[in-house]
């Protein structure tokens, strides 16, 4: 089955447009945090979060989801990274 889709692609297919590649970004994404919540199921957690500037001024925000999972162990997971609008606490 796999031969006949490639067979029958565009031979100019490479996958290589921005649309693309952030869709298959998405899929990746939703499948880490789907495996991600499975593992932790119902147990308490913490949330990591850090910002960082760039030479360029722009903030960078990481999340890290920590936890015990079902076997006992500490597992820390990059959960997400994001651009931070304003990181300043009153």
């Amino acid at each position: 089955m796999k031969r006949v889709v490639l067979e029958n692609a565009p031979k100019n297919d490479k996958l290589t447009s921005p649309s693309i590649q952030m869709e298959i970004v998405d899929v990746v994404a939703a499948e880490s945090t789907k495996a991600i919540i499975d593992d932790l199921g119902d147990q308490l957690f913490a949330i990591l979060i850090d910002e960082s500037r760039d030479i360029s001024d722009k903030e960078q925000m990481v999340v890290i989801l920590r936890y015990v999972n079902k076997y006992g162990s500490i597992v820390k997971q990059f959960f997400s990274i994001g651009h931070g609008t304003a990181t300043t606490v009153e």
